[in-house]
């Protein structure tokens, strides 16, 4: 396909790409739904090239077409070229290619940041370990890095990908980091093979703002001083805005317009493309969190707004969490005397950098995590000192909301029978009354009936996510931590999801931990919001006055960095970033 948009000599060029997923359900085989059909598109060197579209438009289909990560039931057709500079047998046609070429081709010539790092990691490997495990795949034995050479290269490539203490991480195990730190540590395995393209699949998910600001600054170095050819997909329109040079929207596994970023931003053509920019959350579009009085709504007397811990749902008093040191490394103090009280039927956002402690703190309020310090009171219950039936109560009674659902929904079971699992456990209801209350919870979640008979690894990111939000509120939770609950979804699907979640709130009262790192979603549906900093709380307060005029300076850099679907705002913040550090 020739397009102006797409002048030069391409790396990567997609022609009529079609991916169809044959799982024998279909009468005829060519009846099946086709994920991708007819996609045209190309990567150029030093360009990063932005996929952008609803969950399940094809984008994630395409990229792992590409990199011939498909599963065996997918039939593709069309053309992949891959023309790697200097290379002297011309371009490689990955569709239809041998085993050996596509391995030979992945990790060192194009590598991958996936969407969900949870689920990319060996849990039984440190993270330096398998880091520096890609440093090796593709290099023959006798030129592999001896170990100290090896060890070296990994810390330097986790330093390049922002992370802070690079020796901390290469020792620790998966589970003992957070979602932004694995993701970054992603990013730096997938520079191991220095590769001449990277595909990055959602690669700020996970992440807050002041960090993505890095991660994006990071991919934005490697296409000027590399010229590294990025693809990159993402539902946040204010990262496309940021980062990439052109912009292809897809929909419903068709290309319906692609235009570089500035000319798509400023006059988009296709109606889709223009609910697409319409849907993006951005502080003070929406105050509708902050419309309710928090203290009258839920009764605080506390300081800041926040309510005493006489009939609160939830009470934090001087908790800390303290994870020990390891591997000589000093121990790591998640949360440091954290102090936190939620009202019934109040909504709590939680905000603050990736590491910060959020999650621990929702772990620590679902009762998954003891504190080493402190006590958790939920429903008036001291969970430390309840006795086990007491505290299976108020778990059954907790809802949660991981942040990453590939790892928390079971591969084996259909989406049905996940969503049926707590009606299971803790209800006598019959099987017809299980089937119609899971086919009343995927409606709530915008999910047909025919998504109960498919299993995860059929569905998108952000489908899985929402079948995670159903099981959560099965059993109309009176407290639901959400950690993350809106990170893997399109934004036009995360306002529908709001909208719900804001309705189920309203109809079941349930008190609700919000951790995100969105200020933007955590301003459409919190009462209050509390700023987490190092393991502490900075600052807390309703959620107008935290957000639009917050008095420590950790908020107000976090506020300063949320992104904006404003290429020339985004540019004049980067100008503007430099600027200050050249000062400082």
């Amino acid at each position: 396909m020739t397009d102006p948009v797409f002048d030069g000599q391409p790396l990567l060029t997609v022609e009529g790409l079609s991916v169809v997923f044959d799982d024998g359900r279909a009468p005829v085989a060519d009846a099946a739904p086709r994920a991708v059909d007819g996609a045209s598109w190309a990567l150029r060197p030093g360009r990063v090239t932005a996929l952008v579209g609803e969950s399940g438009s094809g984008k994630s289909v395409s990229a792992m077409a590409v990199l011939g990560l498909l599963p065996r039931t997918a039939r593709v057709g069309g053309s992949i070229r891959l023309a790697v500079p200097g290379a002297p047998a011309g371009p490689t046609e990955l569709v239809g290619a041998g085993p050996d070429t596509v391995r030979g081709v992945r990790g060192a010539v194009v590598s991958l940041v996936s969407q969900e790092p949870m689920g990319a990691w060996n849990p039984v490997l440190t993270v330096g370990d398998q880091v520096a495990e890609a440093l090796n795949a593709h290099r023959a034995r006798r030129e592999r890095l001896p170990r100290r050479a090896a060890v070296e290269r990994v810390l330097e490539l986790l330093g390049d990908a922002g992370l802070p203490d690079p020796a901390r991480v290469a020792s620790s195990y998966p589970h003992q980091l957070s979602g932004g730190q694995l993701q970054r540590a992603m990013i730096a395995m997938a520079l191991a093979q220095d590769p001449v393209a990277v595909v990055a699949d959602e690669p700020t998910t996970a992440l807050d703002v002041t960090v993505q600001a890095g991660i994006l600054d990071l991919l934005r170095r490697l296409r000027d001083e590399r010229g590294t050819a990025v693809l990159l997909i993402t539902h946040d329109m204010g990262v496309v805005a940021d980062l990439a040079d052109d912009v292809v929207v897809m929909r419903a596994g068709r290309v319906v317009e692609h235009a570089p970023v500035r000319e798509l931003f400023a006059a988009p053509r296709e109606e889709y493309t223009r609910a697409l920019l319409d849907a993006v959350p951005h502080l003070g579009q929406d105050g509708s969190g902050a419309d309710r009085a928090p203290a009258e709504a839920a009764g605080a007397d506390g300081a800041d707004g926040a309510p005493g811990a006489d009939g609160a749902a939830v009470v934090l008093d001087h908790v800390s969490v303290v994870y020990p040191g390891h591997r000589g490394t000093a121990p790591v103090r998640a949360a440091d005397d954290v102090q936190l009280a939620i009202a019934p039927g109040e909504v709590l956002g939680l905000v603050g950098e990736s590491g910060s402690g959020k999650s621990t703190l929702g772990q620590v309020v679902s009762g998954l995590l003891t504190p080493t310090s402190g006590r958790v009171l939920v429903g008036g219950v001291d969970l430390a000192r309840a006795g086990r039936a007491e505290r299976a109560e108020r778990r059954r009674h907790t809802g949660i909301v991981f942040q990453d659902p590939a790892s928390t929904l079971n591969p084996r079971w259909t989406v049905g029978r996940s969503i049926a699992e707590p009606l299971m456990l803790h209800t006598d209801l019959d099987l017809d009354a299980r089937r119609a209350r899971v086919l009343e919870l995927l409606e709530l979640v915008r999910l047909g009936p025919e998504h109960a008979v498919r299993f995860p690894h059929e569905l998108s990111g952000g489908q899985r996510q929402r079948v995670a939000i159903a099981r959560a509120v099965a059993l109309a939770p009176r407290v639901l931590v959400a950690d993350e609950p809106t990170s893997a979804l399109d934004v036009s699907v995360q306002a529908h999801v709001l909208e719900v979640f804001r309705d189920l709130q309203e109809r079941l009262g349930f008190a609700c931990l919000f951790v995100s790192h969105n200020l933007a979603v955590v301003e459409r549906v919190a009462d209050r919001v509390a700023v987490m900093q190092a393991g502490r709380i900075v600052e807390q307060g309703p959620t107008a006055q935290v957000l639009q005029a917050p008095r420590h300076a950790y908020t107000r850099a976090l506020v300063a960095a949320a992104p904006v679907a404003d290429p020339d705002r985004q540019a004049a913040r980067r100008t503007a970033r430099a600027a200050a550090e050249q000062v400082a």
